[in-house]
């Protein structure tokens, strides 16, 4: 309760903050001491709810905001700097809040549970990995969001997987791939809409170059996969999961209705948030009608997830989300902007960019790419700050060479996006892992799309000598 009361209240003084700064625009004396304010709020928050994440990214902001003073930039100008910056990322936010909301309703309609329902239902035991590989691809791409991915149908092929006897690191690694092939190329994706977003591109086209090069990575994940599957043919979790998900919810072809809208609202290119917003109210109008349940209890699912009763065999399997829920990667999303404004203030890749305007061809700028999306996603601990410091690094050096925003965009999407994932302590990786409960980090090994989807990019420039 405490915790609903402290992130309410941050919320709140955040709003309160930003409309602050725009009312009093001009005065920069202002502007300097709500920045700072905001900074130490927001550490104290994260120190609170002990997100080391947060932690991590308030203290590296706090260091280079010093080491900016050392340097003799002014106060003010440190702090328009990284609000400009941070400003970046307040669309992806709206969005990401409303995914959160999405995760958590879907589930209450009956959505996901119909969705998990069906593909355990239709599923070849003989091939169980490659089931759980594109199980997991459908509901990403569908749900936009690789923890809400992890965190229903993960946990629910992890539970298939102990009954099959099957290797849970491989079934780990299904699921990861599965979740980011969704992450990286779904229209409702908050990487996908932050990359088309900092980069100024269509996310459409985005999302159509990535299907294009994600075409045979993803089907050499699925050839490996079916040479990793165990051949069981016993199924005993399953059915007990299939008469679980029918005592709990009312399981109707009428559930996939808050899925078609979102189908259907993308293929006439209507804007992300009013198909989220859609959705999320089909999802509600569902919770009532189909499932029973009481306007109240809908609202606060929406807001503060989805929760079964704790001796309910589904309890692990089906739970989370909530708008509120996504509050803690929020900040990081926003404060990473705000630190990324200031490492380009100070120049601290000036070094490695001189390097990089030396490349010749597209391919050893990808090269590059990659390899700063590598550093930029161990130091950063996550995602967002990975991708959001891949642009800045790369952007100039990509428009001197004059290469289109469409193929910087795809080429942040064939390595910052994915390669997060592949890092053991950044959050891509080990939120994932942790909701699952894998038993080691096996799974990255068996993360198969995650590394295919550059390693591949890499040999098609190299054979076409781009």
């Amino acid at each position: 309760m405490m915790g609903n009361q402290l992130m309410l209240s941050t919320s709140l003084l955040h709003q309160d903050l930003q409309k602050q700064l725009t009312t009093f625009g001009r005065g920069k004396k202002m502007k300097k001491y709500l920045g700072v304010i905001l900074v130490l709020t927001t550490m104290i928050l994260n120190i609170l709810v002990k997100s080391y994440v947060g932690i991590g990214v308030n203290g590296v902001l706090i260091f280079l905001g010093i080491i900016a003073l050392i340097k003799g930039f002014k106060l003010g100008e440190i702090v328009e700097n990284g609000y400009l910056s941070g400003k970046k990322s307040l669309l992806v936010i709206k969005i990401f809040l409303l995914v959160g909301g999405i995760s958590s309703i879907w589930i209450m309609s009956g959505t996901i549970p119909t969705v998990v329902y069906q593909g355990i239902r239709l599923m070849n035991p003989n091939y169980f990995y490659l089931s759980s590989f594109l199980i997991t691809s459908v509901v990403a791409f569908l749900l936009g969001s690789a923890f809400g991915t992890s965190g229903t149908v993960g946990i629910a092929m992890i539970a298939i997987g102990k009954g099959l006897g099957a290797d849970l690191s491989i079934v780990g690694g299904t699921v990861i791939s599965g979740a980011y092939f969704g992450d990286r190329c779904s229209p409702v994706s908050s990487s996908a809409n932050l990359v088309a977003t900092l980069t100024k591109t269509n996310l459409y086209i985005n999302i159509k170059n990535m299907l294009k090069t994600g075409a045979i990575p993803f089907v050499l994940s699925g050839i490996l996969y079916v040479l990793c599957n165990s051949g069981s043919n016993e199924i005993v979790k399953n059915i007990a999961m299939l008469d679980l998900l029918e005592k709990n919810f009312n399981l109707t072809y009428l559930n996939f209705l808050p899925i078609v809208i979102i189908l259907v609202l993308t293929l006439l290119k209507v804007n992300v948030k009013i198909s989220l917003i859609l959705s999320i109210v089909m999802a509600m109008i569902l919770s009532y009608f189909i499932q029973g349940r009481e306007i109240v209890d809908i609202v606060r699912t929406l807001f503060l997830g989805f929760f079964l009763e704790r001796d309910n065999p589904l309890y692990p399997i089906l739970k989370g989300g909530g708008i509120l829920s996504m509050w803690k990667t929020a900040i990081i999303i926003f404060i990473s902007c705000c630190l990324s404004g200031l490492i380009q203030m100070l120049k601290i890749f000036s070094k490695i960019e001189e390097i990089i305007l030396k490349s010749k061809s597209e391919f050893s700028l990808f090269i590059w790419t990659v390899i700063v999306s590598i550093i930029a996603g161990m130091l950063g601990c996550n995602q967002s700050i990975a991708v959001v410091m891949t642009i800045d690094i790369m952007k100039k050096i990509y428009e001197i060479k004059k290469i289109s925003r469409e193929k910087f965009a795809i080429d942040i999407e064939n390595s910052a996006i994915v390669l997060a994932a592949g890092i053991p302590w950044n959050l891509a990786s080990l939120f994932p892992a942790t909701v699952m409960e894998l038993p080691s980090l096996k799974y990255l090994a068996y993360s198969y799309f995650i590394f295919l989807v550059p390693i591949v990019r890499i040999i098609e420039k190299k054979i076409y000598k781009k």
